[in-house]
């Protein structure tokens, strides 16, 4: 019997490294650099388009360019720094569970089987199952709701890259109003938020 509980608590051991492995990689899956660095060269190109169409300087450009990309910076700086709380709060939660494994080893080691009966093991175990489990469930909950807010950024990402796209292929024929229009557009979502 002791075998076996001693074989659980290595299996469970394994699974808690399997899912630090997998959270690591996720966390580290977010592409902010790429859509930043992506955004910075759409930025530039406008800049020069608009500067030679429209002998717009840099000095207004920038301007209007950091009023349209405001919300998304914001919400890229709020994604971030959630991204770390959480990540430290899952790493945290996983310590706890690699410091549950080294203490469950220790007290079945030291468990005197012959003298014990099989409700003492399952109410030993279910105290364990329930602080943990409970802990679990709430940092399930947040990275629920975290990927909905990355989410949400990424659609925000996209459909605001998507329009300056279509301003960089409009070339010779884009005028200052296209880029207007956008900021205006993204005016009215701030003020209908």
């Amino acid at each position: 019997m002791k075998n076996v509980i001693l074989e659980c608590i290595s299996f469970y051991e394994n699974a808690v490294f399997k899912i630090e492995k997998i959270i690591i990689e996720k966390t580290n899956q977010f592409e902010y650099e790429k859509n930043h660095e992506e955004r910075e060269n759409i930025t530039i190109y406008l800049q020069k388009i608009l500067a030679k169409n429209c002998n717009l300087r840099k000095k207004d450009f920038d301007v209007l360019i950091n009023s349209i990309l405001l919300d998304i910076e914001e919400k890229e700086r709020q994604i971030k720094r959630k991204n770390l709380e959480l990540t430290k709060q899952v790493k945290d939660y996983l310590d706890e569970q690699k410091l549950l494994v080294k203490s469950l080893r220790l007290t079945f080691a030291e468990f005197n089987f012959e003298k014990s009966n099989i409700d003492e093991i399952r109410k030993l175990s279910e105290t364990f199952q329930e602080e943990y489990e409970k802990k679990a469930a709430e940092i399930l909950k947040e990275l629920k709701s975290f990927e909905k807010h990355y989410q949400f950024y990424i659609d925000k990402q996209r459909n605001i890259m998507k329009k300056l796209k279509e301003l960089v292929d409009k070339d010779k024929e884009l005028q200052v109003k296209d880029l207007m229009k956008i900021k205006e557009d993204q005016d009215m979502k701030r003020v209908y938020k």
